[in-house]
């Protein structure tokens, strides 16, 4: 976190007092807040719709704060092909989805399930793999990943 000077009360010194914290480190705090609330309302399924779209704004929200052109962690045209293949890969999955959503009988959601959660496992080991193969510089600084 950044600070800022500020003259102390008592006498002509300075102190260094906290900024705000960054849009990005905001946009952050709520994507998280929304995955907890994602969490909590799958829990029942009264509240799973809701709990999905807490989910769903979460992802959007951060992932967009994040890629978008020019922040703070991309350059001015560095976020476009981040922001294409997220697109792609949103798309390629609707229709995967539909497809698979329309062929399969309510007797089968059960499997179905059970297969799109192990995708999303996959998805999540993949994830791992890559911040281990290439780690990021907070990641890094962290010491999240012991030196080669």
């Amino acid at each position: 976190m950044t600070h800022m000077l500020m003259p102390a009360a008592s006498s002509d010194t300075l102190i260094a007092a906290p900024s705000l914290p960054s849009p990005v480190v905001l946009a952050y705090i709520a994507a998280a807040i929304l995955f907890i609330l994602a969490a909590a309302g799958l829990s029942r399924h009264e509240t799973a719709v809701a709990g999905n779209v807490a989910g769903a704004v979460g992802v959007g929200g951060g992932g967009a704060r994040r890629h978008r052109p020019g922040s703070e962690q991309t350059g001015p045209r560095e976020g476009v092909p981040t922001l294409l293949l997220i697109a792609m890969g949103l798309a390629l999955g609707s229709v995967i989805g539909l497809v698979v959503a329309r062929r399969v009988a309510m007797t089968g959601m059960p499997q179905l399930i059970a297969v799109l959660n192990g995708l999303v496992g996959l998805a999540a080991v993949l994830v791992g793999y890559n911040s281990y193969v290439s780690p990021d510089a907070l990641s890094a600084s962290l010491g999240a990943f012991p030196p080669r």
